[in-house]
């Protein structure tokens, strides 16, 4: 996968620039420094993806539980994309206050029935 490539080449960078020994050849170690400033946002941006997509994973974890323990809230597909992925897709646009308080009112609806 690109962004494993992309972290091991910027960890191999980092470790090269902690080496003392480095610095003997200015030039080298000028070359390293270019090297490493230049996958500093992609590596940056590597990790970003990796969380949001642990995020993503997370929420749609989370919302196959809720469906599981609650599956009076399924409502059936009827278009595409399915439905899980469109719920899945409004969860994930919501914040998390905005979140709590969707499974809160669901829940107190139910609860009410």
């Amino acid at each position: 996968m690109l962004v494993d490539e992309l972290e091991r080449s910027f960890g191999e960078l980092q470790e090269k620039m902690g080496d003392p020994a480095i610095y003997a050849d200015r030039r080298e170690a000028a070359d390293l420094g270019r090297r490493l400033k230049e996958l500093e946002q992609a590596h940056r941006l590597a990790q970003e993806w990796r969380v949001a997509a642990e995020d993503v994973e997370a929420a749609r974890a989370d919302y196959m539980q809720l469906v599981r323990e609650h599956p009076e809230f399924v409502i059936p597909p009827h278009d595409d994309p399915p439905h899980e992925d469109r719920v899945l897709g409004m969860v994930l646009s919501l914040s998390a206050s905005e979140t709590d308080d969707l499974v809160l009112r669901e829940l107190e609806a139910a609860d009410e029935s």
